[in-house]
């Protein structure tokens, strides 16, 4: 049988038109719907509009919950567990928030709420839009041909520009600290800003009207030959301290100032500071920063040595999650350290021993249950842990 090869059909503004009804007529509905499928608010309390909109302890004292583990140990499990417990907490490109159901969006008090919560939401996609300029320009990808006509490249990797953007992000953490209510911080780019983030809450910043603030410092572990091989194989982008890899760059082997070793590979300001002595200065964010896929290029480019560059790269990657890990545990003691890959936990079970081990939520005031917002899991609902039973067995240390 012959078939007939003829022109597309192209569409129509009727087309257009056609598709815009049918996602007002079917989709729109849908949406509505499953508000009503959502359950009425388990284990919450409303507080009257007078109430202050945000999630506060016992006399009104606050809390900043900052989880100081690297991605790759199980961050967005324990986001999703401290949104359990009632904490709007912030994760990456994720977030959650007070949910309102179909018969409560008239609610004043949830409205005000989210309010509050989009002056810390809006602060943390700052710093993320930052995040993205260091992974974009600690190894920046060819041009294509396009760009190469243009002659400019789209960002501006410079370090004029990368110290712009970190005393912005300096600002940005400031203004973060200062903001009212308990939430929480979990993964890229805080690990990074650790340092700095509890250095500023213990002794605040008179000159930006910074008051010293309480942090409840968690640490989410891993084993550290297993994070290493995981996290270079997935997620090559993220960007690292470029002097720590020097023996892969250079191909000989060299010591690292031991402080600054210690401080590891993912202390950015650390990072940008060291770099400050070099002579002549780095013009690059690239001499500064290199993503793991950077230095995956390196290796495979050593062509009959690549094996062993590859190997040598999980090490140091290792030690560095090492020294990070053994750093935070030392001089910082987090009040709450789980490690999630010895056995496996639920979400609601992480949730109950973060609320039984820290004793301070036990005292928590305007507890509402969270949504989850961004990603393809954008709606979904994190059912409040009953907080009225007797303590359940805490998790193995």
């Amino acid at each position: 049988m012959q078939v007939k090869h003829g022109h597309p059909r192209r569409p129509t503004v009727g087309c257009f038109l056609l598709s815009v009804i049918g996602y007002f007529a079917v989709s729109t509905p849908l949406l509505y719907c499953r508000t009503f499928s959502y359950p009425v608010i388990n284990n919450a309390r409303i507080p009257p509009v007078s109430a202050k909109p945000y999630l506060t302890l016992a006399n009104g004292e606050t809390t900043l919950l900052l989880n100081a583990g690297q991605g790759t140990t199980g961050t967005r499990t324990i986001m999703e567990a401290t949104c359990r417990v009632g904490i709007p907490s912030f994760h990456y490109l994720f977030s959650c928030g007070p949910y309102q159901s179909f018969w409560t969006k008239s609610d004043e008090y949830l409205g005000q709420y989210n309010l509050v919560l989009n002056e810390k939401r809006v602060l943390h996609e700052k710093l993320m839009e930052h995040w993205l300029f260091y992974r974009e320009c600690a190894y920046p990808r060819k041009p294509s041909w396009w760009q190469q006509l243009v002659g400019k490249p789209i960002i501006d990797c410079t370090t004029n520009r990368l110290e712009e953007v970190l005393k912005e992000n300096k600002m940005t953490l400031i203004e973060l600290l200062k903001q009212p209510g308990s939430f929480a911080l979990h993964d890229s780019p805080y690990p990074y800003f650790l340092d700095y983030m509890l250095q500023l809450a213990k002794g605040g910043d008179a000159t930006n009207n910074l008051q010293p603030r309480s942090i409840t410092l968690m640490l989410s572990e891993r084993e550290n030959t297993i994070w290493s091989s995981r996290r270079i194989g997935e997620h090559q982008e993220v960007p690292v301290c470029k002097e720590q890899f020097n023996e892969i760059i250079t191909g000989s082997s060299s010591s690292v100032e031991g402080d600054f070793y210690y401080a590891g590979a993912f202390d950015l300001i650390a990072c940008v500071e060291q770099a400050r002595k070099q002579d002549p200065p780095p013009r690059l964010v690239s001499n500064i920063l290199i993503s793991y896929r950077g230095l995956q290029d390196i290796c495979d480019s050593r062509k009959s040595h690549a094996s062993q560059c590859h190997q040598r790269l999980g090490e140091i990657n290792a030690s560095a999650m090492k020294d990070y890990q053994d750093r935070v545990r030392q001089l910082y003691k987090p009040a709450y350290t789980i490690n999630l890959w010895d056995q496996r936990f639920t979400t609601a079970e992480i949730a109950m021993d973060i609320y039984n081990k820290l004793s301070k939520l036990q005292n928590m005031v305007n507890r509402v249950e969270m949504v989850m917002r961004g990603g393809p899991d954008d709606g979904k609902l994190l059912p409040l842990i009953s907080t009225l039973e007797s303590k359940s067995e805490e998790l193995a240390p």
